[in-house]
């Protein structure tokens, strides 16, 4: 092997060891985010009322699949949807189980 062949090789694997370990870690919880109480879905009411719950989409899931706003993938037609304690805290970021969920359904 040359070493250029070696140079590239040795990258290579570095680089699959470093995404590998970022894919494995779990993004830490919001700032400020109460962990204590459970998440649900909260839509941002087109009509001044700020975050309302929405009971009816029971799974991160649904909540992600409706989102139109952060990532999510679109299927209310435009509504912003989050994932999070209470309509005043912060929306936790999308898991990976709801997006992979979401590519398992489609």
């Amino acid at each position: 092997m040359s070493p250029r062949s070696f140079a590239v090789a040795a990258a290579s694997l570095f680089l699959i060891a470093a995404v590998s370990a970022c894919a494995i870690t779990s993004p830490p919880p919001n700032v400020g985010e109460d962990l204590s109480r459970p998440h649900m879905c909260f839509w941002l009411s087109n009509q001044g009322e700020g975050w309302v719950a929405r009971p009816d989409l029971e799974t991160e899931l649904r909540c992600f699949e409706m989102d139109s706003c952060s990532g999510g993938l679109g299927q209310s037609g435009g509504g912003c949807y989050k994932w999070s304690t209470a309509a005043d805290a912060p929306a936790a970021p999308w898991s990976r189980s709801a997006a992979k969920g979401a590519a398992r359904a489609n």
